[in-house]
């Protein structure tokens, strides 16, 4: 068995074991679509919230809150490499039989991976009890990956740029908190100019448009391809500016 299978496994099974990342990343999206589903029944005609037998309200709440912790999730990453790398623990890890570079990169996919899972995970819980529409799912699971894999090399960029923990952690919460309020999660409105770029340009509104376009739960309405290819490949070209950036940087950086 590979070394680079051996890290994976060990840091993949090492999140699944572990309660508070299963509360943040499963519980409290799920918790989050449950209260908007109360509020919106206590608001609205259940009948105008129905297409077909699918909650709207419920469908694009499950789907933007799930997307949202995909960009949360570049904590995961952060946490393990600080937890590693910047404390007693790395002497041990730079003595080890294996590559610097291995030990990144599995311990990136298997962070990908997990994520990927926790985004699934709430989108079926979603769908089967909250009648949420799950558009395309081959379309979701591809945007999942993308936003998963986005978030996590946002994750290792900052910890090569931050020499503290709290530093980093701040900054993936104020962005990913940003695009969502920005988005209306909160009601706020910050004018036309920055709705347009909340709602069309971000890596969160690109990654929503995708999957939205990808399927309607209304026969009247069709699934824009060209829609989803062009947000998705923006989303696509985001990650690869990312990943050339993280690969740059870190050649240079003495850990």
């Amino acid at each position: 068995m590979s070394n680079f299978f051996l890290i994976f496994r060990h840091y993949f099974f090492r999140m699944i074991r572990e309660p508070i990342a299963l509360l943040i990343f499963i519980l409290l999206p799920l918790s989050l679509v449950f209260m908007n589903n109360m509020i919106n029944f206590a608001l609205v005609d259940v009948a105008d919230d129905i297409v077909n037998g699918y909650s709207m309200s419920a469908t694009f709440v499950a789907v933007a809150i799930a997307l949202l912790f995909q960009f949360i999730g570049g904590s995961l990453v952060m946490d393990a490499f600080y937890t590693e790398l910047r404390a007693s623990l790395r002497w041990r890890l730079l003595a080890a039989p294996v590559s610097m570079n291995k030990y990144m990169m599995a311990n990136l996919l298997a962070c990908i991976i997990y994520s990927v899972l926790m985004g699934v995970l709430v989108f079926a819980i979603s769908a089967i009890f909250f009648n949420a529409y799950l558009h395309n799912p081959l379309v979701v699971l591809g945007v999942l990956v993308t936003t998963s894999t986005f978030s996590q090399l946002l994750g290792m960029l900052l910890f090569f740029l931050c020499k503290r923990k709290n530093a980093a952690e701040a900054i993936i919460g104020v962005f990913a908190g940003t695009m969502g309020v920005g988005m209306g999660f909160l009601g706020i409105n910050f004018g036309r100019a920055a709705d347009f770029i909340f709602n069309n340009i971000t890596p969160l509104a690109v990654s929503l448009r995708a999957v939205t376009f990808s399927g309607f739960a209304n026969a009247d309405m069709n699934a824009d391809m060209n829609i989803v290819i062009t947000n998705w490949g923006i989303l696509i070209a985001l990650t690869v500016v990312l990943a050339v950036a993280v690969f740059t940087l870190g050649r240079r950086q003495t850990l």
